[in-house]
């Protein structure tokens, strides 16, 4: 089920925002900016008294790159106001609750290229 939160998530992504180039762990070389790529930082499953839940907590970081810092933030913002908070279907993924649990923000000297993180946390089954 883990592989299908993140098929699920991409999906949600590219249909309620701009932005359509995302990658998992690292863009390609050439990349047309500004892109998103994502990391799945790991999956915690719950057990109850009848077994292993359905219950899962996925964590994610969030990583947006572009040429300059503003249009890193504004996208940044667009990709927070989407996830904040959410509850609901994305897919055939049920998402009970959504938390931010940080960002950053950096700026690579070697590529030249404006990096904002954020690291969000979906409770799903």
């Amino acid at each position: 089920q883990g592989v299908k939160m993140i098929e699920d998530l991409i999906s949600y992504i590219k249909a309620n925002l701009s932005v359509t180039r995302i990658y998992p762990q690292k863009a390609p070389l050439d990349t047309v900016l500004p892109c998103l790529v994502w990391y799945l930082d790991g999956v915690q499953r719950f057990q109850s008294h009848s077994g292993t839940s359905v219950l899962k907590d996925s964590d994610f970081q969030l990583d947006v790159w572009a040429k300059d810092q503003q249009s890193a933030t504004v996208l940044m913002r667009e990709l927070i106001t989407l996830l904040e908070d959410f509850t609901g279907t994305m897919g055939t993924t049920r998402v009970d609750w959504t938390t931010i649990t940080g960002e950053d923000t950096a700026f690579d000297g070697a590529t030249k290229l404006y990096n904002h993180s954020v690291f969000i946390t979906f409770s799903h089954h």
